[in-house]
């Protein structure tokens, strides 16, 4: 996902309202075709896909006015929201470089749909109705790679016959971003974990400080550095009105839940974490 972010040249914040608007877009009931135009393992219609592919992506950038709002001439610029930072130019503009954007938005595109399919197919093995194999994209070996992956899980889970338990459904997965103002980049690869317990606030921090540490490859500080260093961060949590600064334990417990309560969030918590470059 790192690459992807890179490519699009877009700020962290605009980076998560696309991939969001994509989410809705791909997996909106009422379209059902949109869905299909991603590609299944074992079929012989890798050309017919690619086309159809291309034209839901286009769709989406063109009719639905998201190549405009974040890759045209009047688009944020790609470090938008830095400090005293005069814009970065953009190497490709919409509607110039058509071709070349869609073919850049058509992974976080496929990727939605994928994501969702290895979401039902967990859920399905769970319940003990084990599909005979979960659709993929042949096209994509990143979706591939998870699903020889979540194979291996599958079996595992299988051979201890657990039963199944409703409420795993709905635990919440939480992602966090570390990215440097200064740049807009990614730290380190996107963080994620899935715990039925709700985290605190201090969950949170120290887990950024933490992983900023292993990143930067130096030793965790004590409590009264870290707490230090920890105010020099600003974290933002990806609610339904868009990506909100939390800076304590009952900010925190709002947008958890807001995000709860907004279907189209799916319960999953998404931190970007603005941290220094250096110690």
């Amino acid at each position: 996902m790192s690459k992807l972010f890179t490519s699009l040249e877009l700020s962290p914040e605009n980076f998560l309202y696309l991939q969001a608007a994509a989410k809705q877009y791909m997996l909106n009931a009422d379209y059902p075709d949109r869905q299909a135009c991603v590609g299944n393992r074992g079929r012989g219609d890798n050309e017919m896909v690619k086309a159809r592919m291309y034209q839901c992506v286009r769709e989406f950038l063109e009719a639905e006015g998201w190549g405009e709002k974040y890759f045209g001439e009047n688009a944020p610029p790609p470090n938008d929201g830095e400090a005293n930072a005069p814009p970065q130019p953009r190497r490709y503009v919409w509607p110039r470089d058509r071709d070349r954007i869609i073919a850049l938005c058509t992974p976080l595109l496929r990727r939605m749909v994928t994501n969702e399919r290895q979401r039902q197919y967990a859920i399905e093995s769970r319940k003990g109705g084990k599909p005979d194999k979960i659709p993929q994209d042949a096209s994509d070996p990143q979706a591939q790679s998870a699903h020889d992956q979540d194979s291996v899980s599958m079996s595992a889970h299988d051979a201890q016959a657990e039963p199944y338990d409703s409420r795993l459904d709905a635990i919440p997965a939480y992602h966090l971003y570390l990215v440097t103002p200064a740049t807009g980049q990614l730290v380190r690869d996107r963080i994620s974990f899935t715990m039925e317990e709700e985290f605190s606030w201090q969950w949170l921090v120290d887990t950024l400080v933490s992983n900023w540490c292993s990143a930067l490859q130096i030793v965790q500080p004590p409590p009264d550095i870290a707490a230090n260093i920890l105010e020099r961060f600003t974290i933002k949590v990806l609610t339904s009105s868009g990506l909100t600064t939390v800076s304590g334990e009952g900010e925190w417990q709002l947008a958890i839940q807001d995000i709860r309560q907004t279907i189209w969030l799916d319960s999953t918590v998404k931190v970007v974490a603005e941290c220094p470059s250096t110690p």
